[in-house]
């Protein structure tokens, strides 16, 4: 009845066999609705016949690639929006939308 591990990440993959609990953490990143989850970190606890244990951690994460140009895209299309916002105009369905995105872009 002890607490072998917490995460606060939306997804995680646990192995079990007789002398090893793997645990991997998956973090979930992308923009514009194109989301992946990202292999974020292994943690092995082996057990031994001794009733010791060892625990290796592993970072996996290689952080995503995007274009350039898409990324200066969501940047214009951000500015854009918050500019209309500081002029107090209506935004459309769309922007509304985008506003949602807004702060994980």
């Amino acid at each position: 009845q002890v607490k072998l591990f917490y995460s606060e990440l939306d997804e995680v993959s646990i192995e079990i066999s007789e002398d090893l609990f793997s645990i991997l953490e998956y973090v979930r990143l992308g923009v514009n609705d194109r989301f992946r989850y990202y292999p974020l970190e292994e943690v092995k606890i082996f057990f031994k016949d001794n009733a010791t244990y060892e625990i290796k951690t592993n970072v996996l994460f290689e952080p995503p690639q995007y274009e350039k140009k898409t990324l200066f895209h969501i940047y214009n299309a951000n500015q854009a929006l918050m500019n209309k916002l500081k002029n107090g105009l209506k935004l459309t369905p769309a922007e509304e939308k985008d506003l949602f995105n807004l702060p994980a872009t």
